[in-house]
């Protein structure tokens, strides 16, 4: 195998490939990108030894409830052959890879961690204010119903890195279709951190082309920053 082919970096999107995620992850530079759409690609892959630096989880249909021990809400909508193929693609990956989940993706790597989500929340469409670990107010594209609820995870295994500056949903669904009990700490996660599947979800919609430059470029760093640690 020549040095070239070894040197390679690669990011691998999980199913969906559309210009905004690929014109969004071009800027990180250096990498080729690639798109898995089922498990033969994903072997085709490892049969050539390439190698996997990145792996994107991308939007789309809700998660099973299944896989974070609930009901399937009223509001809920799932698709079973997505959510088998993703499951088994992400227990195959290589042990300690670098994840990074947009919108559905981010609630589907909470599940994966061992958290959980609110079924239906209210007030998340188009965009909104969020507020940063590092003091910054930004401007987030978004469109989901769903939220990530990382808060019965003990706190060393994730980091609340972004959370929406304002409480934008008055309604927090279960699977039971019931008003769940809000912790006092809580705040409506927008970008988190797994730190036991080195997973990075973003709630919102970065890669989108009409989504604030600044916020964008903001998870960017986040993926370098990882991406170098």
């Amino acid at each position: 195998m020549s040095k070239n082919k070894k040197s390679n970096k690669n990011i691998i999107i999980v199913g969906n490939s559309n210009n905004d995620y690929l014109t969004w992850l071009s800027k990180l530079e250096g990498f080729d990108i690639k798109t898995v759409r089922n498990l033969e690609d994903y072997a085709k892959l490892v049969k050539k030894d390439e190698s996997i630096d990145l792996v994107v989880f991308t939007g789309g249909s809700d998660v099973n409830p299944d896989y974070y021990g609930q009901n399937i809400g009223k509001y809920t909508h799932i698709d079973k052959e997505r959510d088998v193929f993703e499951v088994s693609l992400w227990e195959r990956l290589p042990y300690g890879v670098l994840k990074i989940c947009i919108c559905r993706g981010a609630q589907f790597a909470t599940a994966m961690s061992g958290g959980s989500l609110i079924q239906h929340v209210n007030g998340h469409g188009g965009d909104h204010l969020i507020s940063t670990k590092e003091g910054i107010n930004l401007t987030m594209t978004s469109t989901h119903h769903q939220m990530m609820y990382p808060y019965d995870l003990n706190k060393d295994k994730f980091d609340l890195i972004a959370w929406s500056t304002y409480f934008k949903s008055d309604t927090y669904l279960n699977g039971r279709n019931e008003e769940i009990e809000i912790p006092t700490e809580f705040l409506e996660p927008e970008i988190v951190y797994y730190k036991n599947t080195n997973a990075l979800a973003i709630q919102g919609h970065p890669e989108f082309s009409s989504c604030n430059k600044e916020a964008s470029n903001y998870c960017l760093d986040l993926i370098r920053n990882l991406l170098n640690k």
